[in-house]
């Protein structure tokens, strides 16, 4: 099988090499992420829109990266930018919690491991090895036999129903600290999946171990079923971020695991959602109690007809002082700038952000982008607007965080400063 990666930017035209052969893989990759954000046309030129990560069908193997550069690199990607968009990606799922880890293994650093899959193959591995080797994965799980001897509760109805004739037998119920328990049963059949996906010779070294760690456990098919049972108590508890991330790999989750003539595999994140979601963890963190930090709220209708609530809010994130909601923030994964360098705010973000000010009474916006990689504006405000009501003056900042910035506490700095006035405001 052919395993060479294809490399295409989000939301960008890119040539896909040899595209024929990859027609009724690349339309099944159109029905995980949407039609609406997937465009194929007839000069093998493919656009996919909003989303980011991996896909897998035959011998298919896409990556989907965002484009973080300012200024395209044209057809020809260079090493720097491809190594550059990883980064970018691991950053934020590290951040935004979608990994426990904090740093890439040693082996996925280098610069042939330019394969998002194998990245994140690696990532699980690894921290499913470092987890056993410290602590076994054991619980108490509920046996029922039909045996000779007495262990456990003696269920009498149930032995008089299947022995009525062989006294020597009895039913009998019984806790058993085992390692064979649905947890380390999913993560069995999930490093076995993982081992025919894998091309890397490191990882398929590091699975071979996992699957020897967990050699007295079953092997059960990978089911939405098997995600479902598992239950956390304080005796695996620690493995709760490790089970949080397989359910990255299985189709419920982000991903699309399909059975079929064609395995897919594919784990597809929207990026305007990963950015949001890590905003909200750097908010979290820099605001006190005496402020509440809303995440997606409170939901308020525009509008009403016929007695009925139109048209729903649902702004990214507010934040409330005793005053009410003081500040509404929105945050947009794209290029803010147009063609000659200036701010280019769109006039539907610009009338969504309008509407939520009239509704929620509140007259601080804030739209966030990312600092694109050789932005010519590199301030850290890039425009304010000063939209006349009826209610008083809205002002909409438009702001921009560099999220290559390594150190999480001055991307927070960074947007706090643009806050200043909630120091001097009565909190809650």
């Amino acid at each position: 099988m052919n395993s060479d990666i294809i490399t295409v930017f989000q939301d960008y035209n890119n040539e896909v090499p040899g595209f024929n052969e990859h027609l009724d893989n690349l339309y099944a990759l159109s029905d995980i992420i949407g039609k609406e954000n997937f465009s194929l046309q007839a000069n093998g030129t493919l656009q996919i829109m909003d989303y980011i990560g991996f896909f897998q069908r035959g011998h298919t193997r896409i990556q989907i990266l965002p484009k973080i550069y300012a200024k395209s690199v044209g057809v020809e990607l260079s090493g720097a930018e491809l190594n550059d968009s990883l980064n970018f990606v691991y950053r934020l799922l590290s951040w935004s919690g979608y990994l426990s880890h904090k740093k890439l293994p040693p082996q996925l650093q280098s610069s042939s491991a330019s394969d998002l899959l194998e990245i994140f193959v690696g990532i699980f591995i690894t921290e499913f090895l470092d987890l056993f080797s410290k602590k076994i994965n054991r619980n108490y799980i509920q046996q029922e036999h039909n045996q000779q001897f007495i262990k456990g509760r003696i269920l009498f109805s149930e032995t008089a129903r299947k022995n009525p004739i062989l006294k020597h037998l009895h039913v009998v119920r019984y806790d058993e600290y085992t390692i064979n328990n649905p947890l380390n049963r999913l993560f069995k059949a999930l490093i076995v999946m993982l081992l025919t996906r894998t091309t890397d010779s490191y990882n398929k070294r590091m699975l071979v171990r996992g699957i020897n760690y967990l050699e007295e456990v079953d092997l059960k098919p990978l089911s939405t079923l098997m995600y479902k049972a598992i239950r956390f108590d304080r005796l695996n508890a620690d493995f709760e971020p490790l089970f949080n991330m397989a359910k990255l790999f299985f189709h419920n989750s982000q991903p699309g695991l399909k059975d079929g003539k064609e395995k897919t595999f594919s784990f597809l994140v929207p990026i305007h959602l990963l950015f949001e979601t890590f905003v909200g963890k750097v908010l979290g963190e820099f605001f006190n109690n005496r402020c509440v930090v809303s995440h997606g709220g409170p939901q308020l209708h525009l509008a009403t007809c016929n007695n009925e609530g139109a048209f729903l809010l649902k702004p990214d994130f507010t934040i409330q002082t005793h005053e009410g909601i003081t500040i509404i923030l929105d945050t947009k994964f794209k290029y803010p700038f147009d063609k000659k360098g200036g701010v280019a705010i769109s006039k539907s973000d610009l009338y969504q952000v309008t509407a939520y000010a009239l509704r929620y009474n509140c007259k601080q916006l804030y739209l966030l982008y990312p600092k694109f990689i050789g932005v010519e504006n590199e301030a850290s405000l890039l425009a304010e607007y000063f939209i006349e009501s009826a209610a008083g003056r809205i002002t909409l900042s438009v702001i921009q965080i560099d999220v290559m910035e390594k150190d999480i506490e001055k991307i927070g700095a960074t947007i706090k400063t643009h806050f200043n006035f909630l120091d001097k405001a009565a909190m809650i």
